[in-house]
Parts: C-alpha cells; sequence; structure tokens
C-alpha cells in the first residue's frame, strides 16, 4: 500500500509532523480524514509516464494518450509487494523460519520505509497500543533490531510506498534540496529518533554491506554491527542477546 500524506521537507531540524503524517508513528487513522489513511498500491496499472522501454522519453506530469508503450512498474520489476508484517507474538524457531521464507527481496532499497513500520508495531502509545501498552505498574523493554543488506539505493522509476517520486512528489522532487537518496536518508534519521522517543531501543546490523554514517548514528555506540557472512551474523545476534541482560520472563 502507498503511505498517507506528507510532504517535501527541507529542514530535518523542525519536522513538521501534522504534515508529515507518515513520520509520525503513533497516528492513528480518522474516518472520514483520507490523509491519515494509507492508499492501494496498484502496480499493473500505474506507468513511469512519459519513459519508454528502451530507456528514451522524459518525465511528464499531466496525462497523455498516445500509443507509446511506457514502463509499467509492476511488470517491469520496479514495484514490489511484500509479505505482510507480523503482530509481536511468541513464535517458534520453526514458524520463524516458515515466516522467513515468504520475505523475498525485490523492489529498491528504502531504509525509511522499514524503520517507520518498525516503529509503528512497537510503539507502546500508537497503532498498536492495546497490544503494546506497558502493564500497570511494570515498565516493559523494547527493543528494534533494523537488518539490512545493502546501502540506501532508490530509484526514479521504482514505484514503492510513496508512488512514482518524479510524478507523486510528496516527499521530494527533482531539483529540490535534496537528492532522493539523501532524501530517503534523512526520513530514516526522523523517524529513528521517533522510535527511540517511545523508549525503544535501536540496535543496526548490515549483512554483507557497510554500515552508513546515518544508520551508525541512528543505533549509536555499540548498537551498530557489521557482518560478513552468515556466521558473522549469528555471531552479532548472539552479542546482542547477550546485552539484553534487563530481559526477564514473567507471568
Amino acid at each position: 500500500m502507498e503511505e498517507r500524506s506528507t510532504y517535501e521537507i527541507s529542514d530535518y531540524a523542525n519536522v513538521n509532523f501534522s504534515q508529515a503524517k507518515d513520520l509520525d508513528i503513533d497516528l492513528v487513522p480518522t474516518v472520514g480524514d483520507t490523509s491519515t489513511q494509507w492508499r492501494p498500491m496498484l502496480p499493473n496499472i500505474v506507468f513511469d509516464r512519459a519513459i519508454r522501454w528502451d530507456g528514451s522519453g522524459s518525465w511528464n506530469k499531466p496525462p497523455k494518450v498516445t500509443s507509446n508503450e511506457y514502463i509499467n512498474a509492476g511488470t517491469g520489476g520496479f514495484a514490489a509487494c511484500p509479505a505482510p508484517a507480523r503482530n509481536l507474538a511468541t513464535i517458534t524457531s520453526s514458524e520463524l523460519d516458515a515466516y522467513l521464507a515468504t520475505l523475498q527481496p525485490a523492489g529498491s532499497t528504502y531504509h525509511d520505509i522499514g524503520m517507520i513500520w518498525g516503529g509503528r508495531l512497537l510503539s507502546p502509545t500508537g497503532l498498536f497500543a492495546t497490544e503494546n501498552a506497558d502493564r500497570p505498574g511494570r515498565s516493559t523493554s523494547r527493543h528494534l533490531i533494523f537488518l539490512t543488506d545493502g546501502q540506501t539505493d532508490p530509484l526514479d522509476l521504482s514505484y514503492g510506498a510513496y508512488g512514482v517520486e518524479p510524478l507523486d512528489e510528496r516527499r521530494w522532487h527533482s531539483g529540490g534540496t535534496y537528492n532522493l537518496t539523501q532524501t530517503v536518508e534523512n526520513r530514516f534519521a526522523v523517524a529513528c529518533d521517533e522510535v527511540k522517543k517511545r523508549n525503544i531501543t535501536v540496535w543496526v546490523v548490515s549483512f554483507g554491506t557497510s554500515l552508513n554514517p546515518i544508520m551508525s548514528a541512528c543505533a549509536g555506540p555499540g548498537h551498530a554491527f557489521e557482518a560478513a557472512n552468515a556466521a558473522e551474523l549469528s555471531n552479532t545476534f548472539s552479542t546482542i542477546a547477550q546485552q539484553l541482560g534487563e530481559l526477564r520472563i514473567t507471568d
């Protein structure tokens, strides 16, 4: 699905969350207010107007009547429909393996939307507050492990959570203050800060790639890791588990 309403941010030190509703991770949709709601994503009928399959043409926002075949994001491999996310719950190792098998990499790499949804799922005061809120008299230790296997890698041809970026221009336009990669990384940083404001500890793990400064700053000292292979990744998760010493099993 496509994200709810937002705006092109030029000053990331002063984000207007009443406009950037996607970055307000606790915002619950309001009936009748479409700006607070998500939108259907329809990759098979969305075209990169007016870019042809041979790469010729240029972006054109107004509608066009033509016999040319423009790139279709769905059939061109520039859109992804991921497996549904799971709510927080106890899960066995076999159930986890089965779920992970449904996750297939596709599309471009946008770290911001991953952090946004991670925060939404974990926040004790947002969409899932009835499931995540602290029990009276008890505090809950919350940890978000952000795992990525790639650098920030947006593509203007891609159709993602914010539509086709050069056509929809919901959060970015060509020639603006920041390029598209900088926009994604800046918004990732804002989302990470919002997550940590909910007393959620953030860990960042890069698998098969290096940590960039944005990810390292998000996690903070001692909470960012690089793993070059499966063995190192396993060791990384063991290290994180050992540091979660405050975790206790209670009834």
